[in-house]
């Protein structure tokens, strides 16, 4: 890890001393809070109960820099946010850790490279809606931003997108448990027009445990190489086309069937992708997008079936004024898993948003098959899901902001495997013959709302809570999660030059 930290380091010392013309802002935070959390399974087993084992009453405090240097030709921005937090039920004391750096540098008007790197050292699974030191990167100096909560970051994860979309978040069904990941990212794109670009990129994503906690996640390296073209025909027509390369390397575990415990099951996996548009734009209020995205992923399992899924979908994207947009768009879409008749269904997409002098509100639809792979559970591979969410923010004051939202989500695993295999009737599993005979069905629901108090031009005070519900087959994931956060932050820019 210090190793790859090292590097885009160095690379970011290099963008920042290549150009002597710059501006560079130090911002320092202090932030401190409460965080409460707590998991209700709905069936008492030995593995699971309804005790307090895994809650958490935690009191956190830490602080957190923020480094930003712009040239005219290049950017450079770090933060680095530790958190002390004691957990009064288990009575233990954890730290955690937030570190990101990026730069990007303009070699010349058409060519630009970036990189960035992303670690976390923590055991929050809903990281992404509600990371417990978020606040501390809003200044309290602009307390007109609307931005202020972090629960902003889950809502534009969950936009519909016409392109094929990723829905590999950290499963929520182990509970707590301590994990660290590190995101590094390699980007060069030439413009050779104003709407006419080629881009190309590698990742390198990686999972690991930092407990040894039952429920620990499935750890893995993800390597991914991308590469797309936009082209424009005319100021109407446009068209895109993008193309990835997944490579999944996963610890090999031992093969249950085997007595004497020397076979290794293998699931490495090799993922590929492509995108393609094509965009009528007759007039800036109206667009009409034709998109087509296909995603297959190979096992190296040869007990688990290879997966292929296709979506088609023309759309219709309109800007009725300035503050009200909407898209809406679908099709015909195909599943397929080795060995088995192909299933046809359709995705389908609606976006509404209608902005006010101090509000926002939003809708989302979303229904698609896509993979998922890199959870951190078994309870991956070729999905039929649906999402729907509903999103409301107001300015109530120059100081103080508010959200609520509401998420729904329900997802098919066509082709289940492990535990999640096991809770389908044998007799189902061997009449078997077309994709999505046999499946695993989950429904999610999730409800929260949050408040921002900025005061005495420094400093902000929080209020957050979620309430999530987990309905599935498994005991492991019938459950339900109350979580309630509380968070104090003083912010300045230390130093400007």
């Amino acid at each position: 890890m210090q190793k790859y930290i090292y590097v885009i380091l160095t690379l970011s010392l290099a963008f920042a001393t290549s150009v002597p013309a710059r501006q560079t802002t130090v911002t320092g935070s202090v932030h401190t809070g409460l965080d409460y959390w707590e998991r209700s399974y709905d069936e008492d087993t030995e593995e699971k109960d309804n005790s307090d084992d895994g809650d958490k009453k935690e009191i956190g405090i830490g602080p957190d820099i923020t480094i930003v240097s712009e040239g005219i030709r290049d950017s450079v921005s770090f933060r680095y946010a530790p958190l002390l937090k004691y957990d009064d039920t288990e009575d233990e004391t954890d730290i955690e850790h937030y570190l990101s750096l990026a730069a990007e540098r303009m070699l010349n008007r058409k060519w630009s490279v970036s990189v960035s790197d992303d670690y976390r050292l923590s055991d929050d699974p809903y990281f992404s809606a509600t990371e417990f030191a978020d606040i501390s990167s809003v200044s309290t100096e602009d307390s007109n931003s609307d931005e202020t909560s972090s629960d902003q970051n889950e809502a534009d994860q969950t936009e519909p997108d016409t392109s094929r979309t990723h829905t590999d978040e950290l499963s929520k069904d182990g509970g707590r448990s301590r994990y660290w990941t590190n995101n590094l990212s390699l980007q060069t794109q030439y413009s050779f027009a104003e709407s006419t670009s080629l881009n190309f990129g590698y990742t390198f994503a990686v999972l690991r445990n930092d407990s040894s906690d039952e429920d620990a996640y499935d750890e893995y390296d993800r390597h991914t190489l991308s590469a797309n073209l936009s082209y424009a025909f005319s100021r109407k027509w446009t068209t895109r086309l993008g193309g990835d390369y997944t490579r999944g390397l996963y610890d090999d575990v031992l093969d249950p069937e085997d007595p004497e415990g020397l076979a290794m099951i293998s699931d490495d996996l090799d993922s590929y992708g492509l995108d393609y548009r094509l965009a009528y734009e007759p007039s800036g209020t109206d667009l009409y997008p034709l998109d087509y995205n296909f995603v297959t992923t190979q096992y190296e399992n040869e007990n688990r079936r290879d997966t292929f899924a296709h979506n088609m979908s023309m759309g219709w994207e309109h800007a009725f004024d300035q503050r009200t947009q909407m898209r809406v768009g679908g099709g015909p879409s195909y599943a397929e898993a080795e060995d088995l008749d192909g299933e046809w269904g359709y995705n389908a997409y609606f976006d509404l948003s209608r902005s006010y002098e101090h509000a926002q509100i939003s809708l989302s639809l979303d229904k698609r098959y896509d993979t998922q792979n890199f959870t951190g559970s078994t309870d991956a591979g070729l999905k039929d899901a649906f999402t729907a969410q509903l999103r409301y923010t107001q300015q109530v004051t120059q100081s103080l902001d508010a959200n609520v939202y509401g998420r729904y989500r329900w997802e098919s695993n066509l082709d289940p495997q492990d535990e999640y295999l096991e809770t389908v009737d044998e007799n189902e599993v061997a009449v078997e013959d077309s994709t999505g005979d046999v499946v695993y069905d989950k429904n999610s629901y999730e409800l929260g709302a949050g408040l921002n108090y900025a005061f005495l031009r420094y400093y902000s005070a929080g209020l957050k809570y979620a309430y999530y519900i987990s309905d599935g087959d498994l005991s492991s994931d019938q459950y339900n999660d109350h979580r309630v956060m509380l968070t104090l932050t003083a912010t300045k820019n230390l130093w400007r030059w």
